[in-house]
């Protein structure tokens, strides 16, 4: 025990956040000063979090889930429109995204509700509390919209539904919905959304377009070679053909600076977080404790496999952070609460 710290979780986490804001430093020193005050908060309440008994949190999950539906609504009242989605709210000193927070609270709540359970497979009462639940969060992440954290939460709650124990006739209900959905969601996106997916499928229709992002990330990636250009010294990110460098790309600035062996060094430290939290996952035995370990764990597969993925090309451009890699406030301090909650699961049943 070292302070109530689950390290395998935490020494990977201060590495990645020092790798990051080394990234941040060389692209851009306001956006390097902003991301350092997040980490400082966000280390703060990971450690706040952490204090708090796994119990608590789930006393007041329903409550925070209901704060945070508040606060998406308010997004479309009162929010800020950013490249043709609303997603932020202004709060004078600071903008706050609320769809990266749902995150927390959704795994929060569908775990409460699961957790109480009494036979190996779910009821349907709990099987439709759980889809109400998740419903009105999805839907208001959708139409901002917010098609990666959409595929986040779909992610979260299809996991946990199948953990829980679900008859295939609700996984075969839940695939009919989303089959008869399939066309007026597509129809719902926005026209840049399916470009997107579009040109994921074959880059080259559109290479100066809808295309050029990720033909330009792959450049940025491949110029790294094995051992990269040396820190500062990217010329597809520094000189601005590599757009979204400090977001969505920022993963290929770094390999083109850092080569192949950065790359691998920050993947390996991702897949030690990825097995210490599924490790813990093996050795908690209450419901609650393994259904909000479980959750994190997928929101940080999703997070980091999506954004590598689109990185290299295999996956679409939807807009997923890097974990405490690329810049965004709302999205360090949500990963933040959710490393924190793991930490105070391990505290809890003395793991640490």
């Amino acid at each position: 025990m070292f302070y109530g710290i689950y390290l395998p979780v935490f020494l990977p986490y201060l590495a990645i956040t020092i790798l990051g804001l080394l990234n941040l430093y060389v692209l851009d020193n306001n956006l390097f000063i902003y991301q350092a005050v997040f980490f400082v908060l966000s280390l703060i309440i990971f450690f706040v979090v952490s204090a708090i008994p796994i119990n608590v949190h789930k006393k007041y999950s329903y409550p925070l889930y209901v704060i945070n539906i508040v606060l998406l609504l308010l997004v479309f009242i009162m929010g800020e429109i950013t490249r043709g989605s609303t997603r932020w709210i202004n709060l004078g000193v600071v903008n706050i995204q609320p769809s990266e927070f749902i995150k927390v609270t959704l795994i929060l709540t569908i775990s409460n509700l699961l957790s109480y359970k009494t036979k190996k497979i779910i009821s349907i009462q709990n099987f439709l509390y759980a889809t109400l639940i998740f419903l009105p969060a999805f839907a208001l992440v959708f139409f901002q919209p917010d098609l990666g954290t959409s595929l986040v939460l779909i992610a979260v709650f299809g996991v946990l539904i199948f953990y829980s124990g679900v008859r295939v006739s609700y996984v075969l209900l839940i695939l009919l919905l989303f089959s008869i959905a399939s066309g007026p969601v597509w129809n719902s996106l926005r026209g840049y959304q399916q470009d997107r997916i579009i040109s994921f499928i074959n880059p080259s229709l559109d290479p100066l377009g809808t295309g050029y992002n990720a033909i330009q990330a792959q450049i940025a990636i491949g110029s790294g070679k094995l051992t990269g250009k040396g820190l500062g010294s990217g010329t597809q990110a520094r000189l601005g053909f590599l757009p979204e460098n400090t977001t969505d790309f920022a993963f290929a600035a770094f390999a083109e600076e850092w080569g192949a062996i950065g790359s691998s060094i920050l993947m390996l430290l991702y897949f030690i977080i990825l097995y210490s939290i599924l490790n813990l996952f093996t050795k908690v035995k209450d419901y609650f404790s393994r259904y909000v370990v479980l959750g994190v764990v997928i929101v940080f597969f999703v997070h980091i496999s999506i954004n590598i993925g689109m990185n290299i090309g295999i996956m679409p451009v939807t807009g997923i952070p890097l974990p405490f890699f690329s810049y965004g406030g709302s999205s360090f301090l949500a990963l933040s609460i959710m490393l924190g909650l793991v930490n105070s699961v391990a505290k809890d049943k003395q793991l640490i």
